[in-house]
């Protein structure tokens, strides 16, 4: 890609495009492009937003807004348009099951027990915790720790 600095790329289940994080322009966003690095489109605007992860069918993208001040789930189309919120608590590295039905990701918030750790939200954006509303698996709070593996981790729990 183009200037600035490109990275944490996902691949569509079909193998037709990549999205990825970019801070062209000064501001970290998702971009979008053709497997071959043609028809780069940025799908994401604001000053803050990365971490991206491909619906299974390819149409949606899920990644974090630092917008806010804080790491929230959104979803845009991965032709643009509106962002869908979808979490409330600071949450972070979201990973999409193979279903496409639920999203797991890191989660911080001070005010639930335990404060940090592994939280499973349901793709649509209707509530904030799958699995009857609790946390289904802690993970050390130590944010490194919480990224090796995810993928795999969602594989077991939801696959």
């Amino acid at each position: 890609t183009q200037d600035g600095s490109n990275g944490v790329p996902a691949v569509s289940p079909d193998g037709r495009l990549i999205v990825y994080s970019s801070n062209r322009g000064g501001k970290l966003n998702v971009w979008r492009m053709d497997i071959d690095g043609g028809n780069q489109q940025q799908l994401t605007e604001g000053q803050m937003n990365g971490n991206p992860d491909l619906s299974p069918d390819g149409r949606w993208v899920v990644y974090v807004s630092w917008d806010s001040g804080n790491g929230a789930l959104c979803k845009v189309s991965v032709e643009g348009g509106r962002p869908v919120r979808l979490s409330d608590p600071t949450a972070n590295l979201p990973v999409v099951s193979p279903d496409g039905r639920q999203i797991a990701c890191y989660y911080w918030d001070e005010q639930a027990e335990p404060p940090r750790g592994t939280m499973i939200l349901p793709f649509a954006g209707s509530g904030f915790l799958a699995a009857e509303g609790r946390i289904v698996l802690r993970l050390a709070p130590r944010i490194g720790q919480a990224e090796h593996g995810l993928s795999q981790l969602v594989e077991q729990l939801l696959g």
